[in-house]
């Protein structure tokens, strides 16, 4: 293979990245049939960056938040080890089967699925009201124990669907013994906690029913619900 054919081949295939990047998620798995350049192509983290680039700056419409995280199991089975921990992608349909943590999930439980940049790599955080938090990175495929959690601070979970993950760091609300809540915070690069205060008509307990984190964007959004009384 000569210079100029070396060239043109480079430049091919620039192009056709560029028309993919434009192309809805659940088309790939159409084109990865197409040839094995093409599925490498797909495949290659390098794509799905500029994808995610490509469609960060276009027009979007929230319809929902989807959880990508899926726990099968049955209530029957007192073996936790026999559950299913999936890591399902909708857009693709593909999945990949989790390996279970270290501690098993209790009822209040509830998981986040974020981004590493600093390594490059997907992280899920598993928190529950008993044996705390528990990170699992995809690239290492093992889970480990989370250190220095803030202390005389007790997650709320009850009316936690999943965690929120904005700015590098997943959140969540969290109640201090003293009686106020605020939300925790959790680092993805550095693996470290914080806190962050709450409006008072917020953190004071007794004047909600339900308190919760969200994302609205690229922000952090706090909200609680009144229960109006009538006798």
């Amino acid at each position: 293979m000569d210079v100029d054919e070396a060239i043109g081949i480079h430049l091919q295939e620039e192009i056709i990245m560029e028309i993919l990047i434009r192309l809805r998620v659940r088309l790939f798995l159409r084109f990865k049939c197409v040839s094995k350049r093409w599925m490498k192509l797909i495949s290659e983290p390098y794509f799905t960056k500029k994808h995610l680039e490509y469609n960060r700056n276009s027009q979007k419409i929230l319809i929902s938040q989807c959880l990508v995280l899926i726990e099968v199991f049955d209530y029957h089975v007192r073996d936790y080890k026999q559950q299913i921990l999936l890591l399902w992608n909708p857009s693709t349909r593909e999945s990949i089967v989790l390996p279970h943590p270290e501690f098993p999930p209790w009822p209040y439980c509830t998981w986040g699925l974020g981004y590493d940049s600093t390594r490059d790599d997907y992280k899920i955080l598993k928190i529950d009201e008993k044996s705390g938090s528990e990170i699992l990175g995809l690239k290492s495929g093992s889970w480990k124990v989370t250190d220095k959690h803030p202390t005389a601070i007790h997650p709320i979970l009850t009316h936690t669907d999943s965690l929120v993950f904005v700015h590098g760091a997943f959140h969540w609300i969290g109640l201090f013994l003293a009686g106020k809540f605020l939300v925790i915070s959790f680092s993805i690069s550095d693996e470290m906690y914080g806190e962050i205060s709450l409006p008072e008509q917020i953190y004071y307990p007794g004047r909600s029913n339900k308190r919760g984190a969200s994302s609205l964007g690229e922000m952090l959004c706090a909200y609680s619900r009144h229960k109006s009384h009538t006798e």
